[in-house]
């Protein structure tokens, strides 16, 4: 007697049309700016104009002191901040024979070339939402140990404790197959691989903190190394030049900074002074304007009197209440216990038609939401006013047709085929004073039990 499992041969397999994503790709942060800050420009550098000090010259007098003189003549200061143009590129890739062999045909989930175009757009929008959060380096993540001429490293986690963001983030922005490059803290060196390749394949993202190359890296590989996405660093020639390294979006993490310690030193940033911000040294007393709002919260637990004080802070020197507050769920958290039977939350239309349901955080005199985002991190809070911080581009995301093809024959040669994404964007801020953040909030180890070997592993 046939059975079914012996003429399984003989039936048409069906597909569910449409690709299920097992991804999250929500970019809130960037998705704002996107549609709110955005601001096409021509040339290689955005420059922005600012009145950055006063005319103090005014004073009451009587008619008998001095009532016909009148004061020394004063001036208004004014400076420039200057936004340079980020390249970015990116890069995938079919075989003929698995592109032809999907179209048209009732057997396919999806057209494989239209697939991957699509979806490599969705994943580039995450890595720019990385960037939106970090600093020009692109920093992902610091080694916590000493791996020696192993596979596997320990990548540092330690949120509430660390100042630079990139201590306390773990694993959390990596994922298999993507190409990283290690670099000491000083930029000078470039690790490479027991086969003496300057790049390494993520094979795995094994917890929170443990993450595995495909191959072993060398035994000069050390505490402290900084790792990078490949070919968005290089060892600087001069190390004093900070243009050579400015890869990476200018982040918030540099964008609301002050000029003392929420920021590294030179020498455990690749030897880029992250101080400089659009060409003005945030530590000279006379750039005092491009200073930001910054309160250290030192691993302590959230207070209202800290949010507070954040956002007052900001309406003190600028002038302006944060437009929106991102942060991590785990802050989200902290912020709901803080509004026990006075959580609000209400949909969000903001200028541009962005739109998003968020908490709402009452500051006295305006009603601020509050997103969470996932690529924010853990332990950090930022206030922005959407007219002090900009999302300028050049040129679009889009594919590189210069020849009248989108499609070129890969490197490697054979039937195989690559597609170019490239765009030409920066972020950049006419008043960094226009913002706050607030660093080292304590909470995050306790949500998720970090560096137990039980937080989340993203599925990046």
């Amino acid at each position: 007697m046939q059975t079914f499992a012996l003429a399984a041969n003989l039936y048409k397999r069906v597909y569910i049309p449409g690709i299920r994503d097992q991804l999250h790709n929500g970019t809130p942060g960037l998705g704002i700016l996107a549609k709110t800050g955005r601001n096409a420009w021509s040339g290689s550098s955005v420059y922005l104009a600012n009145r950055t000090g006063r005319n103090r010259s005014y004073r009451p007098t009587s008619a008998a002191r001095n009532a016909s003189a009148f004061p020394t003549s004063g001036r208004q200061t004014y400076g420039n901040f200057v936004v340079p143009v980020v390249i970015l590129h990116g890069t995938g890739g079919i075989e003929a024979l698995a592109s032809a062999a999907s179209q048209g045909s009732e057997s396919a989930f999806a057209e494989a070339l239209k697939s991957e175009v699509q979806g490599h757009k969705m994943d580039w929008m995450k890595d720019l939402e990385i960037d939106f959060y970090g600093t020009p380096l692109g920093v992902l993540g610091r080694l916590s140990a000493n791996p020696g001429a192993v596979v596997q490293v320990t990548v540092e986690q330690d949120p509430d404790s660390q100042l630079v963001h990139w201590r306390g983030n773990g694993t959390r922005y990596f994922s298999v197959n993507q190409e990283i490059e290690i670099f000491s803290e000083d930029g000078v060196t470039r690790r490479v691989d027991a086969a003496a390749a300057t790049s390494f394949t993520v094979a795995s993202v094994d917890t929170e903190q443990l993450l595995s190359f495909d191959t072993a890296v060398e035994a000069d590989v050390t505490t402290g190394d900084l790792l990078v996405r490949q070919g968005t660093f290089g060892a600087q020639a001069d190390p004093g030049d900070n243009s050579e390294a400015a890869f990476a979006f200018n982040g918030l993490e540099q964008i609301f900074a002050d000029n003392s310690v929420d920021i590294p030193a030179r020498g455990n940033s690749m030897n880029y002074e992250l101080d400089v911000l659009q060409g003005v040294d945030r530590g000279t007393a006379a750039n005092s304007f491009a200073v930001s709002n910054v309160l250290d919260n030192n691993g302590a637990v959230l207070t209202r009197n800290t949010v507070h004080n954040a956002v007052k802070r900001q309406k003190h020197s600028s002038g302006t209440y944060p437009d929106v507050i991102l942060c991590e769920d785990a802050v989200q958290i902290a912020l709901q216990d803080l509004m026990v039977g006075d959580q609000r939350y209400e949909p969000q239309v903001f200028p541009g038609g962005f739109k998003a349901d968020a908490l709402l955080w009452n500051a006295g005199n305006a009603d601020i939401p509050v997103l969470a985002t996932r690529e924010c991190p853990y332990d950090r809070m930022y206030g922005l006013s959407l007219d002090c911080v900009e999302y300028f581009v050049l040129q679009d995301l889009e594919l590189i047709e210069t020849d009248g093809s989108v499609l070129r024959q890969a490197a490697a040669g054979g039937d195989q085929w690559e597609f170019n994404w490239r765009m030409f964007a920066n972020m950049g801020s006419r008043q960094p004073n226009g913002g706050f953040k607030i660093t080292r909030i304590g909470g995050a180890d306790e949500l998720y039990g970090l560096g137990a070997g039980n937080g989340p592993v993203y599925t990046f």
